[in-house]
């Protein structure tokens, strides 16, 4: 499991990833969710598209990451 950034937020632990093209998988981050699932809060995903949310993910465009 990789994940590419972890923030501290009201006691949980937001994780991040950054995916390149078009096309990608969350695998990380739904493993990481069961693992830790008390202690995590909402994900995001920082990749090269809309806004858009699943759930608990939230998808983000890269100029985006410093409102995080």
């Amino acid at each position: 499991m990789e994940i590419d950034f972890l923030i501290r937020k009201d006691r949980k632990v937001i994780p991040i990833e950054a995916k390149s093209g078009k096309t990608f998988a969350i695998k990380s981050l739904e493993k990481f969710k069961k693992k830790f699932t008390n202690k995590v809060g909402l994900q995001y995903v920082l990749h090269d598209g809309d806004i858009k949310r699943e759930g608990e993910i939230i998808y983000l465009p890269y100029y985006m990451a410093a409102v995080l």
